[in-house]
């Protein structure tokens, strides 16, 4: 996790926000990123969000020559992580931790 989490940092949150949200730096400059939170990216298989971050799509250049294989699927399953993290409800926090965390 800490590896994709690294080059999400490195290469994907300018864009794509640490988030993963599209509210990435390039939003000032009018740009528009996806957000991989998002139902329609939730629902991607992991080998077509692979091949994305492999070759691009749209605006959004490849990084097959930047990260490794291995790298880019540790990028996939850290959105993967972002997005559980974004719909979790409260329901899925067991009560002692909810206690601890102060909900």
């Amino acid at each position: 996790m800490r590896l994709g989490q690294e080059k999400f940092n490195l290469f994907c949150a300018v864009c794509h926000g640490p988030a993963g949200d599209g509210a990435g730096i390039v939003r000032n400059y009018g740009m528009v990123a996806a957000n991989l939170v998002q139902d329609l990216y939730r629902d991607q298989a992991e080998g077509e969000l692979f091949n994305t971050a492999s070759w691009g799509k749209g605006l959004m250049m490849g990084y097959a020559d930047r990260m490794s294989p291995e790298e880019r699927w540790a990028v996939i399953l850290y959105v993967r992580a972002l997005q559980r993290a974004n719909s979790a409800t409260l329901d899925e926090i067991p009560p002692s931790k909810r206690k601890e965390l102060g909900l």
